[in-house]
């Protein structure tokens, strides 16, 4: 007799940090579900029938580590019995992550999730993630680093396709390092509510067989679209007799466990068990059944990469903040890895705030269609909070350790000298950019390392505070130098001549703009080659703003209409208008030069060069003051840069450095 055919029901609920409330009610709401999944196993195991069968997975381990935290001892005994004995299910994944994330932070926190389980003698082997379509490559050595050998991501593809164009197919991954990762592409994470499984009010979403409409009783519905589902995947050549289904107790994202799933079950079996087979499970059972199956599967290697990246593009001034303390993190961790200057406390407390800023959800779920709404801007507050916190806890890390160093507020009852740190494990030459803040004492000084009678060219810049020192340092790796100012009569100094914009000369560049172009030229003088596209349609750096008018679609539904392209046929492109190049400050360091452009949709609009003259160096600024629209926007910086015929372009994410379109999987 033929087996039947198994849907694997994993009943989860979708982990969005934000979204439908407010972070800090998702943490309670998400320790309540395991509970009140416990009560449900725990009735079941009491008699009451019609919950038996019931499992429940935990979508991510942040809600595990913040139920441990909370619950009481029966709870905790309960929940490790549970998952020891296979009715909840454990995911490796701390939570769902955008490209932000850096790879210490991420293998931190899956170093603690393992830890911790292993406490009570648990490993944890698979993972399950939803709604993202993607991860960084460098995550498959971070799951197989930490025991994940198996990971399931339940894709939304509302802004980005299923890598190699198929759902509901496995294959296996290989990292970086080599490493192999089994891993499924499943369908989206509500796929079980549009089927029926959960016994609860849905909609069209992935199906949209119009039987919302045409079979109003929900039961043969369900018996339907079951039907229906299992024969579509034979007819495109699925190759397993069982498929992974995700449900939640609602179609809703942060919903609570639902029993009626159980009964669901029981009663669908007593009628079609002998041909489709409803079994609840965890994550492991289905990956259990994956890899007995014998089935054999391709193996690819590349990123897997996330189009569901709307969010970062959203808040530009929020990310650079984030960023910034990221960098400051790296260099701590270099310096002082083992916390002899530096506060643990701190260096954790940031590490918390960046892994959650990283975290996929941004905003509230109206933010859309009702911007205005309190939750859309309280949620994006609570967002914004955690870059900040990250940045103040790792800002007060760095300043334990240059103060540790001797370092000192600038006083007129002391000496004034300068400690420079190269905490790169390569030389680093370089500039050193150091804010005088406040009234600064030196009017007239000479710079010298200390040691050595041989003056060191500097450059006075400026900001909000008052001067700033800019002089060119070479150091070794981890080398410590010092540099003293000393005083000098006021003599006439040769002055530096102002370059002429048509050719900035450095060491290492010729760089040429234009009235009315812009930036035309990045001529490399060691490699002798042009470093900009001859058939670039726009200059480099410049602005380009995209807007689509929503007529009657309103705000949702013309971005609905873009679907994956984020554009429509009626999409506005605006180039920016050059209106003007000055030359702003020059010196025995750097030149820099303002480019200010007219340009649709914003109010100022301004790029910036600094021009270094003696190392590989232009920095690129952009000051922008943009206007609030409700249409749906794109802004754009063109960079046609070439490295010459044989050029290889490489973009560094978690972990992971790589060339996109190339180190990709198939069709992602």
């Amino acid at each position: 007799m033929e087996k039947p055919f198994v849907y694997y029901i994993l009943h989860n609920s979708h982990t969005d940090i934000g979204y439908t409330d407010y972070q800090e009610k998702i943490e309670s709401y998400h320790v309540e579900y395991i509970k009140e999944a416990i009560d449900i196993l725990r009735a079941a195991e009491a008699g009451k029938k019609q919950w038996q069968g019931f499992k429940w997975n935990c979508e991510s381990y942040w809600c595990v580590e913040c139920f441990l935290k909370s619950a009481d001892d029966s709870y905790r005994a309960d929940f490790i019995r549970y998952v020891q004995r296979g009715d909840i299910g454990l995911s490796g994944s701390y939570l769902n992550f955008n490209d932000l994330i850096d790879n210490d932070t991420l293998k931190e926190m899956m170093a603690r999730n393992r830890k911790e389980m292993a406490t009570y003698g648990i490993s944890m082997r698979s993972a399950l993630t939803c709604d993202i379509n993607g991860y960084g490559w460098g995550f498959a050595d971070a799951f197989y680093d930490h025991g994940i050998t198996r990971i399931l991501s339940a894709i939304h593809a509302h802004h980005g396709r299923h890598p190699l164009e198929r759902r509901q197919t496995a294959f296996r991954w290989r990292s970086p390092k080599g490493n192999l990762v089994l891993a499924w592409i499943g369908e989206h994470y509500h796929l079980g509510n549009e089927l029926g499984i959960a016994r609860q009010q849905s909609f069209e979403y992935v199906i949209r067989d119009g039987l919302d409409q045409a079979e109003p009783d929900p039961f043969k519905r369900a018996e339907l679209r079951l039907e229906n589902y299992k024969n579509k995947l034979k007819d495109e050549g699925y190759s397993f007799n069982f498929v992974p289904v995700n449900v939640s107790g609602m179609m809703t994202d942060n919903g609570a466990p639902n029993a009626s799933i159980a009964q669901f079950c029981q009663i669908y079996n007593e009628k079609h068990g002998d041909e489709i087979l409803l079994k609840m499970a965890t994550l492991d059972e289905f990956f259990d059944a994956v890899e007995a199956s014998g089935v054999d599967l391709p193996i690819y290697e590349g990123d897997w990469t996330d189009w569901w990246a709307d969010g970062i593009g959203s808040t530009p001034y929020d990310v650079q903040h984030y960023r910034e303390a990221q960098r400051k993190m790296s260099v701590l961790r270099t310096l002082d890895p083992h916390y002899k200057y530096v506060s643990k406390e701190l260096i954790d407390s940031a590490s918390e705030d960046l892994t959650f800023y990283a975290e996929h959800t941004w905003g509230f779920c109206s933010s859309v269609s009702e911007p205005w709404n309190p939750y859309v801007n309280g949620l994006d507050k609570r967002k914004m909070l955690y870059a900040c916190r990250a940045n103040e806890s790792v800002s007060r890390a760095l300043d334990q350790y240059t103060f540790a160093m001797g370092e000192t507020p600038v006083s007129f009852s002391k000496d004034f000298s300068l400690k420079v740190i190269n905490p790169c494990n390569r030389r680093f030459f370089g500039t050193a950019e150091i804010a005088l803040k406040g009234f600064f004492k030196h009017t007239c000084f000479d710079l010298y390392r200390a040691g050595s009678d041989e003056k060191i060219p500097y450059q006075i810049s400026c900001y909000a505070r008052g001067p700033v020192l800019l002089f060119d340092v070479d150091l070794a790796p981890a080398e410590c130098a010092e540099y003293l100012l000393v005083d000098r009569e006021s003599t006439n100094q040769s002055k530096i001549e102002a370059p002429s914009l048509n050719a900035i000369e450095s060491e290492f560049f010729t760089v040429c703009f234009k009235e009315g172009k812009g930036l035309v030229s990045i001529f490399d003088k060691k490699k002798k080659a042009e470093l900009v596209r001859y058939d670039a349609s726009h200059p480099p750096f410049m602005p380009i703003y995209e807007v689509t008018p929503m007529g009657e679609r309103g705000p949702c539904g013309v971005r609905g209409a873009m679907g994956l392209c984020r554009k429509c046929a009626d999409t506005k492109r605006h180039e920016g208008i050059l209106r003007s190049i000055d030359l702003v400050e020059n010196g025995p360091v750097r030149t820099k030069v303002s480019l200010a452009y007219e340009l649709e949709g914003c109010s100022l609009c301004r790029v910036v060069y600094s021009i270094y003259k003696h190392h590989p160096r232009i920095d690129v600024d952009l000051i922008l003051h943009k206007n609030s629209v409700w249409e749906p926007e794109n802004l754009y910086l063109a960079l046609p840069f070439t490295a010459g015929e044989n050029e290889t372009f490489y973009v560094e994410k978690t972990g992971a450095v790589l060339r996109p379109r190339i180190d990709q999987l198939p069709k992602s």
